[in-house]
This record gives structure tokens, sequence and C-alpha cells, in this order.
């Protein structure tokens, strides 16, 4: 445990900076408010309580999901049994975006709760909210929906010209690099998604501390307990792609998504997707 401690340390160290916080308007919430209506109606009041805090956790989450219903790209989060979890491509995961829907299972919700690895507790301690994550993250996966489907549409017309042609040149079609184009523009919008989720936890612990910006100890703190922490651990081992870590959050920009995709890409499967 101790060395796991010193290592995370160490690479905060090489790569923590801090930045200027930044402020801006948020859109009108009815939208968002009538929504948390309707899911309060079928959630628990635990599970209804859990996503309340968490929007009331990271001005940054509400102002993201406020501005996805405004715009009709969310009009629901549901809370299904564990045996309803969301499917995605023939694969089943806790968390998943569905249509214009975020789709959650109970269970996932409990497991959010639990944002404590370390029996050593101190009084600095900054713990993360991983509800506020996996919101943030769908959201970020709802955003970026129509890209996707065009990108599938993409996908879709190169296979048929690509079989057209061989078909007329009478030789085997193959697909690999088409396929593999396909498979690496959703690998990175995963990682957008996952700095996105990353952000509004770092947000969320700034208005935990006051407003101030999170010490390079506080970012330990959070980044060892996130339930997803992992995969920026393994990220900030990338050379020369080393992930940058800012005091306000990870700049979603091509080296840091790049440095993402290549842990994702050394990572297990994740249960949100």
């Amino acid at each position: 445990m101790g060395f796991h401690r010193l290592r995370i340390g160490a690479l905060l160290a090489a790569t923590w900076l801090c930045a200027p916080a930044a402020f801006a308007a948020a859109p009108s919430a009815d939208a968002l408010d009538a929504m948390m209506q309707r899911t309060g109606r079928d959630a628990s009041a635990e599970h209804q309580r859990q996503l309340d805090t968490a929007l009331s956790a990271a001005p940054s989450l509400r102002k993201q999901l406020a501005q996805l219903a405004a715009s009709g790209q969310l009009t629901a989060i549901e809370i299904v049994p564990d045996d309803r979890a969301p499917s995605v491509r023939n694969q089943n995961f806790a968390g998943a975006t569905q249509d214009s829907r975020i789709v959650l299972t109970s269970g996932l919700l409990d497991a959010l709760r639990q944002n404590r690895i370390d029996d050593v507790v101190r009084a600095e301690d900054m713990l993360p909210d991983n509800t506020v994550f996996v919101l943030a993250h769908l959201g970020q996966h709802l955003a970026a929906r129509k890209q996707a489907e065009l990108d599938d549409a993409e996908l879709k017309s190169e296979i048929e010209k690509g079989m057209a042609a061989a078909k007329a040149a009478s030789t085997p079609f193959d697909a690999t690099a088409i396929v593999g184009k396909s498979i690496d523009k959703a690998i990175a919008r995963e990682a957008q998604a996952m700095i996105v989720g990353w952000n509004a936890v770092v947000d969320a612990g700034i208005q935990a501390n006051g407003g101030k910006q999170i010490n390079a100890y506080q970012m330990f703190t959070l980044l060892r307990n996130l339930r997803y922490g992992s995969l920026f651990i393994k990220a900030l081992d990338e050379k020369p792609t080393r992930l940058q870590l800012l005091s306000n959050g990870i700049p979603v920009d091509a080296r840091n998504i790049g440095a993402i995709v290549d842990a994702l890409k050394q990572s297990k499967l994740y249960d949100i997707e």
C-alpha cells in the first residue's frame, strides 16, 4: 500500500500544475429540474438523494446536464434493477446511455457510494464523488452521440464502397484498416468522456474546499479513492504522452486524450459505457 502511495505521489509531483479557475454562467435548469422530478417518482429515496447530492456538488455537472436537458439530448435518468442492465453492442454495462437516456443500475449506484480505499484516514483527505464522475461521463457520451452516429454511418459507407470495389476487381475485401479507424474514434470518445468525468469530480472537490483550488495531496486522495482512478494513474505513467493534471482538472486536448487512449487500450472493460 505504501509503495502505491509513493508511486502516485511521485507521478503527481511530476505532472500537477496550478491553473486559474474558470467560471461560466449556467443555462436555465427548468428542463433538468422537471426531469429530476420524474426520476424521483421511480427512484428510491436514497438513490434520489444521491443523484441530487451529485448535481449540487459540482456546478459544472449541473450546467452540463442542464444544457443537455434543455436541448433534448437528455430526457431521462433511469434507475433499473441489476438484471435489467443496459446493453451496448451486445455487452451489458451497469451504466450507459440509450437514445436520450442515462440508464444506471441500482447496484451501480450503491457501489458508487463506496469512495474510500485506504484504511488510514487523515483530516485533509478529499474523497471523490463517484456519482458525479459517472453522470458527467455519460453526459459527455450523450453530447457526442451525433458525432458517433456520423462515424458509424461513415464506417458503413466505407465498408460498402470497399466491398463493391473488391468485387469489381475480383479481390478479397480487407476491412481491417477501416474498422480500426472506427475503433480508434470510439476509444477517443471514451477517453474524452473519462476526462470530463474527472473534471467534474475536481469541480466538486473545489466546491467542498470552499471554492479554493485543491492542493497536490487532495488531488492524490481524489485520484487514489476514485472508483475509476486506476485509469488515470496508468495514464500518468505513460510516456511520452503522460497525462497532464492541473489543479482544476485535465485539459481536453489531443495530448491528454491520447494518454487516456493509451491507458484504455491496456485496461479492462469498465462497467460504464
